[in-house]
């Protein structure tokens, strides 16, 4: 057979936080995606990083950065 049933599950973390001066937030995910096509999934783990700054009134500054992977796999069936 070349077919079977598919699957996806999904999981998210998120942390957030800051003062007046510096705010923050951080987010994590992990992706897992099995297709109908036996032999066919991937795993995905993802990263987002923003830093807002306001040193002064009329100054701030923003900071962000995501990361994200694909991983192919193979199944054994």
């Amino acid at each position: 057979e070349l077919f079977r049933t598919a699957f996806s599950m999904n999981h998210y973390l998120s942390l957030s936080g800051g003062t007046d001066v510096a705010t923050y937030y951080v987010s994590f995910g992990y992706s897992k995606d099995n297709g109908i096509l036996k032999k066919v999934s991937y795993d995905r783990y993802s990263l987002s990083t923003k830093v807002k700054l306001n040193p002064h009134e009329r100054v701030s500054v923003d900071l962000g950065v995501d990361f994200s992977q694909h991983i192919p796999a193979t199944l054994v069936y």
